[in-house]
C-alpha cells in the first residue's frame, strides 16, 4: 500500500519489484469511506478507490451526520420529494443559501454590494445549474461579470493572495491560498473531479 501510494501522488517509480499474485486491497474502506470506481494497479494489487485525482481528492468519512444511506436511495427520496414540493417553492428554498453565500462571499472581500449586485450575483449561480462543462474560461467569465471592469481576469490568478483583515495598524491573516505555481494543477484535479460528477459519474479515479 505504501509503494502505491508514494508512485500514485508523486507520479514517481519505486525501483522496487511488482507484488507477486496476492488479492488486492482497497485504498480506503468502503463501510468507513465515501468511494469512486475501483481502479486495479497489478503492480502492487491495490484497489484504488478514493475520489478524485492525485491533483484533488477529498477524503470523506462515515459519520453520525453523514450517515451510511446508499446512494441510490438517497437519489430517489430526493427526486420523491421535489415532485410533491412546487417548483417556485423549491426555486425559493435554493434562492435562499444562494443569497446568504452572495453575502457572506462580499464579505469576505471586505464590499458593501448594491442590492443589483447581490441579484445579478445570485442569478449567475442560479445559472450555473445547468452547466455542461467547467473550465478556466467559463470560470473567468463568471469572475468578471461580478467583478468591476478594474479587476477583470484573464484566467486564473498569477499572484499570491490571502484573507484576513486589520486592526489598527497590525495585519491578520485567516487563510492563505495555495501558491500560484500549485493552483494549475490543483484546479485542474478540481475541474476533472466537478465534470466527472457533472457527467453523471461517481467522481472515481480516472487511472490508478
Amino acid at each position: 500500500m505504501a509503494g502505491f501510494l508514494y508512485e500514485f501522488l508523486t507520479g514517481k517509480n519505486l525501483h522496487v519489484p511488482d507484488t507477486p499474485p496476492v488479492q488486492s486491497v482497497k485504498v480506503l474502506d468502503p463501510q468507513e469511506y465515501v468511494t469512486g470506481t475501483p481502479v486495479k494497479n497489478r503492480r502492487f494489487h491495490v484497489e484504488n478507490n478514493p475520489l478524485g485525482s492525485p491533483e484533488f481528492c477529498p477524503v470523506i468519512r462515515f459519520n453520525q451526520t453523514t450517515g451510511s444511506a446508499p446512494e441510490g436511495r438517497l437519489k430517489s427520496e430526493l427526486h420523491d420529494l421535489m415532485k410533491r414540493v412546487d417548483s417556485r417553492l423549491l426555486e425559493r428554498i435554493a434562492g435562499y443559501p444562494y443569497t446568504k453565500e452572495t453575502r457572506s462571499s462580499f464579505k469576505i472581500e471586505g464590499e458593501r454590494p448594491t442590492v443589483e449586485r447581490v441579484s445579478r450575483f445570485v442569478t449567475l449561480l442560479f445559472r450555473s445549474q445547468n452547466v455542461d462543462q467547467i473550465t478556466e474560461e467559463w470560470l473567468t467569465q463568471i469572475q468578471n461579470s461580478i467583478v468591476e471592469p478594474r479587476l477583470s481576469a484573464t484566467g486564473f490568478r498569477k499572484e499570491q493572495n490571502w484573507v484576513g483583515g486589520s486592526i489598527g495598524y497590525h495585519e491578520y491573516t485567516d487563510f492563505v491560498p495555495p501558491s500560484p505555481e500549485t493552483l494549475p494543477s490543483l484546479m485542474s484535479g478540481w475541474m476533472a473531479f466537478s465534470n466527472r460528477i457533472l457527467r453523471g459519474g461517481d467522481a472515481g479515479l480516472c487511472r490508478g
